[in-house]
């Protein structure tokens, strides 16, 4: 299967499309509205709730915002390149747990969708939030580290 294939068939059965699917994928994270789809031997995760995909990508889209200056971009509009999501979305939802529930420490995220259910309520809004610790998480996470070259 090419990749335009790929992308054609992965629209069409990934209608809902979640958007912290790259941190649930490297396992990072998890979500209880996670699906899980397979096609052609790779990975896809959907949502199975409109409204928690669409306060999912309300979230994710205000901390891309807030984190442009911090992920020295000019703009944090879109897809940002793989590391700098990675960053975003994984960097965030620890901040965002760490602010939560100070006693967790670096434990992992098993539920995205709680973890926001418990900031809304927390916060009362997603404009609410505590953006200067989240951006120092977002800053401070580091993804896994490359690995050398075999032989070195």
């Amino acid at each position: 299967m090419d990749e335009d294939e790929f992308k054609e068939t992965y629209l069409s059965l990934n209608t809902r499309v979640c958007p912290y699917e790259k941190v649930i994928l490297s396992r990072q994270c998890d979500c209880r509205r996670a699906v899980r789809l397979f096609i052609a031997e790779r990975q896809a995760v959907g949502c199975d709730a409109d409204a928690a995909q669409q306060r999912c990508n309300a979230t994710l889209n205000a901390l891309r915002g807030k984190a442009a200056f911090a992920l020295k971009l000019t703009s944090a509009t879109g897809r940002l390149p793989h590391a700098k999501e990675m960053k975003v979305q994984a960097g965030g939802l620890r901040g965002l747990q760490r602010a939560l529930q100070p006693a967790s420490g670096d434990a992992p995220i098993e539920d995205i969708d709680g973890l926001l259910n418990l900031a809304l309520s927390t916060y009362g809004a997603m404009d609410k939030l505590p953006f200067s610790e989240l951006m120092q998480s977002i800053v401070a996470y580091e993804g896994r580290r490359r690995r050398g070259k075999r032989g070195q």
